[in-house]
């Protein structure tokens, strides 16, 4: 069996649990894969178990690999776009530079019930706010240069202000000053990934079946 590059993790949380992906991350790695993708879903009106935040399961499951890429698949629906280009760019930092986002633009009526959509949102065109969220993120996340930290004692100069980018975004929907209170990764930024990326992606629903690709990849 040939060793999928990129594993998105999906399926119900209790078929997974926080041990479970403490046990499989390490395990992937190992096994050569290179990406896995986390979900973020809430938990359902109907009923059932929520997966954890997923940018929260990146900075954990982070300190216990060293290669493996993890990528949250997060909605801007219960997001601001300062505050998630924020966790991105602590993520990259913390896990030196193996984080990032897959866009989730597909707006559950779950998520829309949870996060307050009918009275933030009612009239809103979702395809335009979407847009617009995207290119908050990604000019945030271009705050810095990289070569903007000076650390300079004698001069008593912490950075280059020329290399600091205040995103003074004004729109239909945000505004956002910038910067970003976050330095830049040494790769720059994190990886932004579209559902289309993901085409030749494993999907895998369980740590059982998660166990049994990984002694599969051994045979």
């Amino acid at each position: 069996m040939s060793i999928p590059r990129t594993i998105i993790i999906a399926g119900e949380f209790a078929d997974w649990t926080i041990e479970g992906l403490a046990e499989f991350a390490p395990l992937a790695e190992k096994a050569g894969i290179a990406t896995l993708v986390l979900p973020d879903a809430i938990a359902p009106a109907a009923g059932g178990e929520a997966w954890p935040d997923a940018l929260i399961l990146i900075g954990w499951l982070a300190a216990g690999t060293t290669r493996l890429h993890l990528l949250a698949r997060v909605s801007s629906l219960g997001h601001q776009p300062y505050n998630l280009a924020r966790r991105l760019a602590s993520l990259e930092l913390i896990s030196r530079g193996r984080t990032g986002w897959v866009i989730d633009a597909d707006e559950s009526a779950d998520a829309y019930a949870a996060f307050s959509g009918e009275a933030r949102l009612a009239g809103a065109d979702m395809t335009a706010r979407q847009r617009e969220f995207e290119d908050v993120v990604d000019g945030l996340l271009q705050s810095w240069d990289a070569d903007a930290l000076t650390l300079d004692r004698e001069r008593a100069q912490f950075f280059r202000p020329d290399a600091m980018h205040p995103l003074d975004h004004e729109g239909d929907y945000f505004t956002v000053r910038g910067p970003l209170n976050v330095m830049r990764s040494p790769r720059g930024k994190p990886e932004v990934l579209r559902a289309g990326d993901l085409a030749r992606a494993t999907t895998v629903t369980s740590l059982q079946a998660a166990r049994a690709l990984i002694e599969g990849l051994g045979r």
